[in-house]
This record gives structure tokens, C-alpha cells and sequence, in this order.
């Protein structure tokens, strides 16, 4: 979560921005490093972070999160996923560009989610790289179904759509207007 989720306390209204890659960008954060730039106080840099504003704002009647990000760590996305979703504030997401892999995710723990006509959601499924012997890589499918199903239980918390159709575009790694998403089946 590098530099990515920025947030604002006022009063009962938290809000967040989720913008950029999820999860640790190593080369990012060595560049700053090196360059010595300062740490913004408002970023949440971690999953800890994250867990300490919210359970510091439990009384937080509102939570706003904007998300404009290409994805990145479907285990750190699925992580902030949960840790919005259990709080009870009322959650409005607003997609502010593109909500890209994990981040649309993300953007299903909302109450409400808005999304421009000049906005996009992403959908696909989980992917990585791996290397070893034949019995290591059969697993590694094996997980990244597991992780598939995860994500499909996510999207299914917004939305009654048909399991065939959900994997079909996971499978074709769907890119979705807003008018497209509008028009999925909703719970």
C-alpha cells in the first residue's frame, strides 16, 4: 500500500483515496527514499496503519473511499476489503477513474458505489508468477482458484449475477463501463 491510501479525518466522515498500486512498491518507496522526500502524515503506508485509523475512528458515521488504481497485491486488496467491510460506518465509494484487479474489489465493500460515465471497472482473474518442479506448479493453480473464488465472493456481495457469467469475465479480463456495471444484477 505505498503511498497510495491518503485519508482525512472530519469529525464523523473519514475519507480515504486509494490511488495508485496496492500493496508494497518496492522501487517507489526506494526512491523516495533515496531522494529523502518527506512522509506525508495523512498516508497510510500499511496494512497496520490502515487497522489503527479505523479501529481510531470507530464512532465515524461516514467513510468516504476514491479510487482511481490499476490494482496490485490481491492479499493486501482483499486484506483492506475486509477491514472496510467489518466497519460499520456507511461506506460511499466514489471510482474516480479506473478501478482496475484487486481495486475493484476494493470498491465492493461500499454501501454505495458512483461511478462517472467516464470511469471503468476491471475485472480478471488472479494471476502470478511462479517457477518449480511440475507437483509446486499444479498447487500454484490450484491456490490461484482458490484466490478466484475469493474475489468471485466479493463481487457477489454487490451482485446476483450468474456464476457462468462472473467467471466469463473474469476470465476475459473485462473492462466495464459504468453504464456496464449499472446494468449487472444487483442484490
Amino acid at each position: 500500500m505505498d503511498n497510495i491510501l491518503k485519508f482525512k479525518n472530519e469529525g464523523k466522515n473519514i475519507t480515504i483515496k486509494l490511488y495508485g498500486s496496492i500493496g508494497d512498491n518496492f522501487w517507489e518507496k526506494y526512491e523516495k527514499e533515496l531522494l529523502g522526500e518527506e512522509r506525508d502524515p495523512e498516508i497510510v503506508q500499511n496494512l497496520d496503519e490502515l487497522n489503527t485509523l479505523l479501529k481510531n475512528n470507530q464512532d465515524a458515521a461516514t467513510i468516504d473511499i476514491y479510487i482511481n488504481s490499476n490494482g496490485g497485491s490481491v492479499f493486501d486488496g482483499i486484506a483492506i476489503y475486509n477491514m472496510l467491510k467489518r466497519h460499520k460506518a456507511y461506506k460511499r465509494v466514489f471510482i474516480d477513474g479506473f478501478a482496475c484487479s484487486v481495486a475493484s474489489v476494493i470498491a465492493m465493500c461500499g454501501n454505495s458505489i458512483t461511478m462517472p460515465k467516464t470511469s471503468m471497472m476491471m475485472i480478471h482473474n488472479a494471476w502470478t508468477v511462479a517457477m518449480g518442479n511440475s507437483k509446486e506448479l499444479r498447487k500454484v493453480a490450484d491456490d490461484l482458484d482458490k484466490i478466484n473464488e475469493t474475489i468471485r465472493n466479493a463481487y457477489r456481495s454487490k451482485m446476483t449475477i450468474d456464476d457462468s457469467r462472473l467467471i466469463e469475465l473474469m476470465d476475459g479480463e473485462s473492462y466495464l463501463s459504468a453504464d456496464e456495471c449499472l446494468n449487472l444484477p444487483k442484490l
